[in-house]
């Protein structure tokens, strides 16, 4: 995933869940720590529909 589309999906995470947080992130391996971080909180989740976030997330053309 490219660092743009890394950032796309954690606001998106935020969108869905009502986060109203700024984080301030110094480097790409803090991003992956963070992904990493709300990828195992996400497992955990039985009926979570991704649908609705992916649908809100930016696109971004290469």
């Amino acid at each position: 995933m490219s660092l743009f589309e890394k950032i796309a999906f954690l606001e998106s995470f935020f969108n869905l869940f009502k986060i109203d947080k700024i984080i301030h992130l110094n480097s790409e391996r803090e991003i992956d720590q963070l992904l990493f971080d709300i990828n195992e909180q996400i497992k955990v989740l039985e009926k979570l529909d991704a649908k609705h976030q992916i649908e809100k997330m930016p696109l971004f053309f290469n």
